[in-house]
């Protein structure tokens, strides 16, 4: 609720299905990054200002469908060394009055990334966890050793054979 209460009137909250967690996700993009996008993609800098508007342009929203994709592309593949999850669009608000994440007093965990391109301003995407899902894996976010695939590092076991076989041996 209070992180709702401080946004941009308008920003894009987009909300989806954590699988594995048994939870959702919101992940809010801020306009002047689509504008941004919008920009760049049709040969400009990047380096625009933000039109103050309550809604995206088709444009605007094609972009932004793509920049979620990919997000929620990447998501699961950070996750992956953690904990699988897979993450499904549920859907997007430009409204945060009318985003339905959680219940209003319940905590989340904010995850914050600064994006720059090359001529543009910062811009910071926020991906918000309910704290609540993340509990039923807390003893795995903890421990200090993360299990990754079936814990082989191949390029480690090369070089180990290959020092083993420059080993002379007398007999």
């Amino acid at each position: 609720e209070e992180y709702v209460r401080n946004a941009e009137p308008f920003v894009s909250f987009t909300t989806a299905r954590a699988d594995a967690i048994k939870g959702m996700i919101l992940i809010q993009f801020p306009p002047k990054l689509i504008s941004i996008l919008v920009n760049s993609f049709f040969g400009g800098r990047g380096n625009c200002g933000v039109t103050h508007q309550s809604e995206f342009t088709p444009t605007e929203e094609r972009i932004l469908q793509v920049v979620i994709e990919g997000a929620l592309k990447t998501l699961e593949e950070s996750w992956r060394e953690v904990y699988p999850v897979s993450f499904d669009y549920m859907g997007s608000e430009t409204n945060p009055a009318f985003t339905s994440f959680v219940e209003g007093q319940e905590a989340v965990i904010v995850s914050s990334f600064v994006v720059q391109l090359p001529y543009a301003d910062p811009t910071t995407i926020d991906i918000l966890y309910p704290r609540q899902a993340l509990k039923q894996i807390a003893t795995i976010l903890r421990s200090k050793i993360q299990r990754v695939g079936d814990g082989r590092d191949l390029k480690w076991e090369a070089r180990l054979q290959e020092a083993i076989q420059e080993i002379q041996l007398s007999f």
